[in-house]
């Protein structure tokens, strides 16, 4: 989900040498250190929601036609193709893909491409308000889209091995949160430089919440959700 560490995550792969593409979006103020995602893929990403009749910041499926599905794979596979033509193992990051996962899964299979699924998971209050801060989001619509996200996740990975990291463990311990990583992937971990670990800000974890707070953001987001769950069958 938007707002819970996947840039983080994602940076200190790429910093670890893993290729996360060649072509990535710039930084902004929000993220000043990188989101590491490629920059056609996040615009492709952007095209599939907009067809579909959706947003990232909603919580409705996307839903292609035959005709659709197929020129966004084939766009989506020539991306991939292109930015790690080289690359034996590499990172792909984009929030949105949490809601457009099975249609990657498709794609991944096609290229005969090994997936390790690595999701970041932050308490959905918490994202919420970091929503709220960033985008003057609503706090109970952050709180549900969160679950949106991960719910379809959970939807896609079905049958799958994933990992799960938590956001507090990343800023915690950049090390142990790797270590975890590497062994999932099956990849022996390379010798790493403080720059590695100098990457995590410990201030990143600012938006720390009391237990009032997100007691409610998490009552009446479960109540938006559940709305939201009836009125598009999420």
């Amino acid at each position: 989900m938007h707002r819970s560490g996947t840039s983080l995550v994602a940076g200190l792969l790429h910093l670890s040498g893993i290729s996360s593409g060649k072509n990535l979006l710039n930084p902004k103020n929000e993220n000043p250190k990188g989101f590491f995602e490629i920059e056609q893929l996040y615009h492709v990403n952007e095209e599939i929601l907009k067809a579909s009749g959706t947003r990232w910041n909603m919580l409705k499926k996307p839903i292609l036609d035959s005709i659709e599905k197929t020129i966004y794979k084939s766009k989506i596979k020539e991306i991939i193709n292109s930015e790690f033509k080289a690359d034996e193992v590499f990172v792909i990051k984009d929030p949105r893909i949490c809601v457009l996962l099975s249609l990657y899964m498709e794609i991944f299979e096609e290229l005969n491409i090994k997936v390790f699924p690595v999701i970041v998971r932050r308490n959905f209050a918490e994202i919420a308000y970091s929503l709220n801060t960033r985008n003057n989001y609503n706090l109970y619509n952050g709180y549900s889209l969160s679950k949106h996200y991960y719910q379809s996740i959970k939807t896609s990975l079905l049958d799958k091995f994933y990992i799960s990291l938590k956001y507090v463990e990343i800023i915690g311990s950049p090390q142990i949160t790797l270590d975890k990583v590497f062994k999932f992937v099956e990849l022996q971990k390379p010798d790493l430089d403080s720059k590695v670990f100098d990457f995590v800000d410990r201030n990143l974890y600012r938006n720390r919440l009391n237990f009032l707070i997100k007691f409610i953001i998490k009552t009446f987001g479960e109540i938006k959700y559940q709305y939201f769950k009836f009125k598009f069958g999420l």
